[in-house]
């Protein structure tokens, strides 16, 4: 497959490492499409006859969610019902052998059935067990059920996009599965070093908040600052565009080197005292910016960008991003076969310079049960 930056047949840092994932929809999907990535064998434990919810998630393409095929492309469906006494032990066998354990119950679920992180430890010491939680262990939060927007709602993250129009992606469950790989990472280092395994957590609730430090430093300041003065469009060198076709270019000049290269290349150098005005000056600065960039269509502006190596980029929505060649042309997008009928271009290996996109497509639900039992050597009447 194109796309990856190091040979198919490279050893990959999570090659030999077993994976079982007990996690359900977006958040489980993000992080175990990183470990896999990585090189990691990903066994996804569902439940008999309906699966991971995320396997419905519209649109349907010969009976499994694009979304589902998309992020599960190279991992293995092994059905257990973990209610069950039976399914539950043959799951602690299976721990037994493998080295991670990813689950997105809510606190005290996998308790009940005797797969607490204790119990999983007791079975295997070097076992890292990574719990992605709404609000954390402590009550009364633990118990809360919560999808992201509840997450970006309470955070505050919300305020900063549009809080009257809901985003169209993830921000929580997209970042704490990203921070739980790298908390999977550096367990994993911990435990060559020490023989231990560990249990860790990541509220996704928790995740937005790096999107947040700075606001908040600044908020505590009083003073105001880059984040509510700077970044939110109110300054001519750092401000969305539209040229003559029609079309939109973001602007980020923030440093006064590119400012000045901006001025030069649309002939307005007149307005080099108002980078950062936010005043009357800098709309009337960004009226004339915007009355220049009319006169030509995107095309000549980036042509332009890209010679004079200026921060000015398309505005694109997803389906122009399909066709931005420096992510087609990079990698950073591959072409991928997501049924017998679809090919989509799809996100590469998130880490290109140290992963592998799976070649194989995403599994039927069960579909490796009986073979992974046996090469276990596990039977149903364990």
């Amino acid at each position: 497959m194109t796309g990856s930056t190091i040979p198919e047949n490279a050893i990959k840092p999570l090659q030999g490492m077993i994976v079982i994932d007990l996690t359900r929809m977006l958040p489980g999907a993000v992080l175990a499409r990183m470990l896999l990535d990585l090189g990691a064998r990903v066994i996804k434990i569902e439940q008999p006859y309906t699966g991971d919810i995320f396997r419905h998630a519209p649109p349907v393409i010969e009976g499994i969610s694009c979304g589902f095929r998309a992020f599960f492309r190279g991992a293995e469906s092994v059905c257990l019902d973990l209610g069950k006494i039976q399914d539950a032990k043959l799951l602690r066998e299976l721990i037994r052998r493998v080295d991670v354990v990813i689950e997105s119950f809510r606190p005290g679920t996998l308790a009940r059935w005797n797969l607490g992180p204790d119990r999983l430890m007791s079975v295997n010491p070097r076992l890292i067990i990574c719990s992605l939680t709404g609000y954390g262990q402590n009550e009364p939060w633990g118990s809360l059920p919560g999808h992201d927007l509840n997450f970006v709602a309470m955070s505050g993250l919300l305020s900063l996009t549009n809080p009257d129009r809901i985003p169209r992606t993830q921000f929580s469950d997209i970042s704490g599965s990203l921070l739980g790989c790298s908390a999977i990472l550096a367990a994993l280092l911990r435990r060559e070093r020490t023989g231990q395994g560990c249990a860790i957590e990541q509220p996704l609730a928790f995740a937005t908040l790096p999107f947040l430090a700075w606001n908040m430093a600044e908020l505590a300041a009083g003073t105001g600052g880059v984040t509510s003065e700077v970044l939110d469009g109110s300054i001519p060198a750092y401000h969305i565009y539209t040229c003559g076709d029609g079309q939109q270019i973001a602007l980020a000049v923030l440093e006064s080197k590119f400012w000045r290269l901006f001025l030069a290349m649309t002939g307005l150098e007149r307005l080099a005292p108002y980078a950062w005005s936010s005043d009357d000056d800098g709309q009337q600065a960004i009226a004339q910016i915007t009355a220049r960039l009319l006169e030509e269509p995107r095309e000549h502006w980036l042509g332009l960008a890209m010679k004079y190596k200026l921060p000015l980029s398309p505005v694109n929505d997803v389906h122009d991003a399909l066709a931005e060649p420096v992510l087609t042309e990079t990698g950073a997008l591959i072409d991928v076969q997501l049924s017998t009928t679809v090919e989509a271009k799809l996100p590469g290996p998130f880490i290109p310079s140290l992963g592998c996109a799976p070649t194989s497509p995403a599994p039927h639900l069960g579909e490796h049960t009986e073979r992974v039992l046996r090469e276990f050597g596990l039977e149903r009447n364990i």
